[in-house]
């Protein structure tokens, strides 16, 4: 069985100069989600218009400080289940401690981290307290340590796991976001949960519902037998399946569960397809899985949002020196009008859900069909593409990479950016609106190409496994060297019928 405490409101915030001090200077209060500086203009500290004239410079002294977050909760008893505390944002070197005692750190704002805290908390009041570490400071000592990587305006960037346009661009200021930036909570689990689930909705009807269990520890050994030769146990019990369109449910089906790999095989009779913009309408489906303990009690229950569509990257000859470069969605070519997305405020962690509400509608409204999410910000949060689904907005989505060589010839980057791909793909990759997945922004040795450079592994090999093996059906492009179908002009054929053929750009 799973229990959340939300960690979300109000916290406390102060700094300090050196790491591992704490501050002896009076606490502001600040809202979790969001971001120090965003909360620092807002106390008084720092010009209310950050983003007037040259006020961002009057933010420097914040950006080479130790900012800690600080926060109480309270526990009536103390579970003899397992207690994680967790972060699904964190910008970005972060020590997270609990009642004095260090839990665990963090270095990638791509990715959650959760720390068990069973240990760590008693019955009644209990103190969080989170140290982050100047970004700034960081990149400047690895790139120190590891000079050979390329990377376009700030050296070092891309050997941290954060939003590049934030170290300055050219359409950008150097504004870099600190703090937790996406939601904290306490999950208590006795190890009985679900912790993914992967829809694939065929166009005739036919659902293959995947969902993925925890392998669990035997918690008592049998005495005199080695460790190494008890094996792990399953969640044993059943899964059940709903589909639901339009609040009326359409489909259900049980099955026992079988390991930690589970599928659920489902029909839904005349199913409605999601169109891009302009095509049709954008039908949404909901898939609700309840896992049942063997006397037939619910465990856990998780819900996805999904649609009936296809959708296939058609590269055909035109010419000797051109190849088209179609969207084919439900079998039917898609003329793409669209842009490149880049985040809606420097400090993420602050964007509301009615900003998101607000741009996607006005992008449906100027009829575009994709918006292309650039590989120098984020992954943006859940609300964007929830909308995105809801509009007709198909989203091509980088992995988090711009102009830049990205470390992958080096065992510790490669892992942190192999695990923050899977992490995202699995996010993500329930939603109809995303349709293609690319290795990032001219990246990969698009500015210096020489056989062998660093990042062209990660691009046309690693993340294009992940999502091979994560998401097959979508279409994956290794790096997107010159422009878009969204933001280029390309040579057009003399005569053509649908979407326009990729050429060299003019």
């Amino acid at each position: 069985m799973k229990k959340h405490i939300c960690l979300n409101g109000k916290w406390k915030l102060a700094c300090s100069d050196e790491a591992g001090r704490r501050p002896e200077e009076k606490r502001i209060d600040v809202q979790v989600p969001g971001d120090v500086t965003a909360a620092l203009s807002k106390a008084g500290r720092l010009p209310e218009n950050l983003f007037y004239r040259d006020n961002l410079k009057q933010a420097e002294w914040a950006g080479r400080k130790y900012w800690w977050y600080e926060t109480e909760f309270t526990l009536k008893a103390v579970s003899k289940h397992r207690l994680e505390l967790v972060f699904l944002g964190l910008d970005l070197f972060a020590t997270v401690y609990v009642n004095g005692k260090k839990a665990g750190s963090s270095d990638n704002a791509f990715k959650p981290f959760r720390f068990d805290v069973t240990g760590l908390v008693k019955k009644g009041k209990n103190k969080i307290e989170v140290e982050f570490a100047p970004t700034r400071q960081m990149v400047e000592e690895l790139h120190g340590k590891y000079p050979q990587y390329w990377s376009l305006f700030t050296p070092g960037r891309s050997l941290v796991r954060h939003a590049q346009c934030q170290f300055g661009w050219d359409w950008a200021p150097d504004a870099l976001a600190l703090g937790i930036w996406q939601d904290v909570f306490l999950e208590e689990c006795d190890g009985a949960k679900i912790e993914n689930v992967f829809v694939e909705a065929q166009l005739d009807g036919d659902c293959c519902v995947r969902v993925e269990l925890p392998l669990l520890e035997q918690e008592e050994l049998p005495k005199g037998v080695p460790l190494d030769k008890i094996p792990p146990y399953y969640v044993t019990g059943a899964l059940h399946a709903r589909i639901y369109y339009n609040g009326r449910m359409v489909a259900e089906e049980t099955v026992r569960t079988n390991g930690v790999h589970n599928f659920i095989c489902l029909k839904v009779r005349n199913p409605k397809w999601w169109w891009p913009n302009g095509m049709g309408k954008q039908e949404l489906y909901e898939c609700r899985v309840t896992l049942l303990n063997g006397a037939g009690k619910m465990q856990d229950t998780m819900t996805r949002t999904f649609g009936f569509r296809s959708v296939k990257l058609e590269e055909k000859k035109l010419e000797a020196d051109r190849i088209s470069f179609t969207f084919l969605v439900n079998g039917e070519r898609v003329f793409i009008k669209g842009a490149n997305w880049v985040p809606a405020h420097c400090f993420p962690g602050v964007i509301e859900d009615k900003t998101y509400e607000y741009l996607v509608s006005r992008a449906q409204e100027a009829n575009y069909n994709m918006l292309r999410i650039w590989g120098g910000g984020i992954y943006e949060k859940d609300r964007f593409y929830e909308e995105c689904d809801r509009r007709g907005i198909m989203v091509w989505q980088d992995f988090a990479n711009a102009c830049a060589e990205p470390p992958d010839d080096d065992e510790f980057f490669l892992r942190n950016m192999i695990e923050e791909a899977e992490y995202q793909v699995k996010r993500l990759r329930n939603h109809p609106s995303v349709v293609c997945w690319c290795g990032g922004n001219e990246s990969s040795s698009s500015h210096r190409y020489e056989p062998g450079r660093p990042g062209r592994r990660l691009c046309r090999y690693y993340y294009r496994g992940v999502v091979g093996d994560l998401s097959p059906f979508t279409p994956y492009i290794p790096v997107r060297r010159t422009a878009s179908p969204t933001s280029a002009r390309f040579r057009l054929p003399a005569k053509r019928t649908g979407p326009c053929g990729r050429a060299k750009p003019v």
